[in-house]
């Protein structure tokens, strides 16, 4: 039985080590398996995260665009409303300057006429007995009412004048106005453009952020799970060496006396 003890305890000592191989597999194998399911939960939650913020983003852009086209069509239908009260504000400043001149130039030869026959009715015997000669009074009133008919005619056109150029001060300065308005709501809409593209900045930073912080976390818990597995299997490879040790010292002292342990 004692010649029979070297190969007897090479073979416990192999049984040994292929059960404690085998138990170490198995723990390595679950261990890996837990990581990558927490692995794989990680990821999807990251994803499902990158696509909620996506989709927020998308929709925060959609309102964005909404509002200023919104505003685009506020300011053109205020534009259009204005030009048309300019218009109609000028048509009618027309039509009153029309009717003044009317009502002035009718005033006018009605005063005309009025002197004519009071002059006719001083001068009734004078123009009968002159009827063929040439009346300097005669001339005089006509030139006089041609000069009037004339200065009023001069001071219509003035104010025709006058009023086409406050028509187009006006129009250029409604123009100016709309431009300025436009450049504004421009600048407005860029401004609100670049602090939303700032903001998608910010968070994708904090996103990647906390991905990497994560990612760390896993693998420092990886490591230190991977670094107590092997403490344990290195202490369980040392408990199995000192236990063959005390057997293969018993063997040699009791020869016989020990047995190979059962492995089920």
């Amino acid at each position: 039985m004692s010649e029979r003890s070297p190969e007897l305890e090479d073979i416990r000592k192999q049984s040994v080590e292929d059960a404690l191989r085998e138990s170490h597999g198995r723990e390595t194998k679950a261990l890996d398996s837990a990581q990558g399911s927490k692995r794989s939960q990680l990821l999807s939650r990251q994803q499902h995260e990158m696509d909620y913020l996506k989709a927020y983003h998308q929709k925060k852009q959609s309102l964005l665009a909404q509002v200023q086209k919104g505003e685009d069509a506020a300011l053109a239908l205020e534009q259009e409303e204005r030009t048309k009260e300019t218009l109609r504000f000028d048509d009618n400043d027309w039509h009153a300057l029309q009717i003044k001149h009317c009502d002035e130039l009718e005033v006018l030869r009605a005063r005309h006429a009025d002197e004519k026959k009071r002059f006719l009715e001083a001068n009734a015997a004078e123009i009968t007995e002159q009827l063929a000669k040439h009346s300097p009074a005669q001339d005089q009133l006509d030139d006089r009412m041609q000069y009037d008919e004339k200065c009023l005619l001069s001071q219509h056109q003035r104010n025709k004048t006058h009023l086409s150029e406050k028509h187009a001060f006006q129009n250029e300065y409604a123009l100016n106005r709309h431009a300025r308005a436009r450049a504004a709501l421009k600048l407005k809409h860029k401004q609100e453009q670049a602090a939303f593209e700032k903001l998608e900045e910010e968070e994708a930073m904090i996103v990647a952020r906390m991905q990497l912080q994560q990612r760390e976390m896993h693998e420092a818990a990886h490591r230190g799970a991977m670094e107590a597995l092997d403490e344990k299997q290195a202490d369980e490879m040392a408990r199995a060496k000192a236990a063959s040790d005390v057997h293969e010292f018993v063997d040699q002292v009791y020869p016989g006396k020990t047995k190979l342990p059962r492995w089920a």
